[in-house]
């Protein structure tokens, strides 16, 4: 939206071109390179990117299990879409769903021997894009520019989430 197709009296700091320029740069890789990552998944292990992640995640777990909540917090799914993929992966054999032994009102994710596996076979080709994409175009004194950017707009994120996740001490009942 254009500044002057605001209504009168918002004060809105608007991007100048430069960066609107690296804005919508920045927009078009969040939406492009999860599309090219996850063709490649598709076509070498049936997978979505998020399932490939969900899985790495378990099969980097201790004993290749992780609380539903903890796996939902890690990768920043909510619990209902976590749900929904871990039912997926189940139906495929590739995850399990326990009650927790210390706490049976909680549910563990455990990877099969299948997701194990197809974690191997797709990890490789996962990489090699990976790099193609990102690492090899970047190289490595943009790559660690890039790291270094990309902590300060999550720290940036994070501490937003953390202003308006915090209840409003005047509210009652806060």
């Amino acid at each position: 939206m254009a500044a002057e197709q605001v209504p009168e009296g918002q004060d809105v700091p608007w991007l100048d071109d430069a960066e609107l320029h690296s804005w919508l740069a920045l927009v078009r890789v969040l939406v492009r390179l999860p599309t090219a990552l996850e063709r490649r998944l598709q076509q070498v292990a049936g997978l979505t990117q998020f399932e490939y992640y969900v899985l790495s995640q378990l099969f980097d777990a201790p004993e290749g299990r992780a609380r539903m909540t903890d796996l939902a917090a890690s990768t920043r799914a909510s619990t209902a879409r976590l749900s929904h993929v871990a039912g997926r992966l189940e139906q495929r054999g590739l995850i399990e769903r326990r009650a927790r032994p210390d706490d049976r009102r909680s549910i563990d994710a455990i990877v099969t021997q299948a997701g194990r596996e197809l974690v191997r076979a797709a990890a490789p080709e996962h990489v090699r894009q990976v790099r193609r994409l990102v690492v090899d175009a970047l190289g490595p004194e943009r790559l660690a520019d890039l790291g270094s950017m990309c902590a300060v707009v999550l720290e940036a994120i994070d501490t937003d989430a953390a202003l308006f996740s915090a209840p409003d001490a005047g509210t009652p009942g806060a």
